[in-house]
């Protein structure tokens, strides 16, 4: 029997959802995506879904900058979370949670995700 990971995925494009669906597809990364784009599907999903890895968006509507990734460490203390990004500066890495993530990445380099998330899972 084939096993997935379970990645919850808090994104609010959906261009960029089924980027990041594709690059685990073409990595041959069995995953069971469950995507959100709000804070009310993402608290939902946080009550219901006991997730492998968590995936964020950095910048969220409705979602203050550290918010999403309290939640996430309030639920599941011990599960990876990677922070996706268009953009940061080493200030704002240094300031926010992206320094307190098990990983983040630049949205320009989506293709590492892949390793990035076996990597997360032999350490853990």
């Amino acid at each position: 029997m084939v096993q997935f990971i379970k990645i919850l995925l808090l994104e609010d494009s959906i261009a960029d959802q089924v980027y990041i669906r594709r690059c685990l597809l073409r990595a041959k990364i069995g995953a069971l995506t469950t995507a959100c784009d709000n804070k009310t599907s993402y608290l939902k999903y946080l009550q219901t879904l006991q997730p492998d890895i968590i995936i964020l968006d950095y910048c969220v509507p409705g979602f203050f900058s550290n918010e999403a990734f309290t939640l996430a460490k309030s639920y599941f203390p011990n599960i990876p979370v990677i922070y996706i990004t268009s953009s940061v500066s080493s200030k704002i890495a240094e300031e926010t949670c992206l320094s307190e993530s098990d990983a983040f990445l630049i949205k320009d380099n989506m293709s590492l995700l892949p390793g990035v998330i076996e990597r997360l899972l032999l350490r853990n």
